[in-house]
C-alpha cells in the first residue's frame, strides 16, 4: 500500500478563505477526491496543501435565477437527480 506524502489539509467555509488558500503555491483543491487522491499517492502531484470544498455550502444546491436553473459547482448528483 502506498503511503500519502506529507501535506497540510484545510477546509475553509467562506469564499474569501477558499481564494486565499487555493492561491497558495502548491495548493490543490479537492472535492470528491476520486481523481486527485490516487494521483497524490502515486506522486503524480505533490501538493503542499489540499484545500477541501466540503464545508463550502455556497457552492452546493440548485436555485432559480432570472428564470434559469443554476446548478452549484458543489451540487451532488443526488441533488441534481431530485
Amino acid at each position: 500500500m502506498l503511503p500519502f506524502p506529507t501535506f497540510e489539509y484545510e477546509s475553509p467555509d467562506t469564499l474569501e478563505d477558499l481564494a486565499a488558500l487555493a492561491g497558495a503555491p502548491g495548493a490543490r483543491i479537492v472535492a470528491g477526491g476520486t481523481d486527485l487522491l490516487p494521483s497524490v499517492k502515486h506522486r503524480l502531484f505533490t501538493p503542499s496543501v489540499l484545500v477541501s470544498l466540503r464545508r463550502m455550502s455556497v457552492l452546493r444546491g440548485l436555485r432559480e435565477e432570472g428564470g434559469e436553473l443554476v446548478i452549484g459547482a458543489g451540487a451532488s448528483l443526488r441533488d441534481v437527480s431530485r
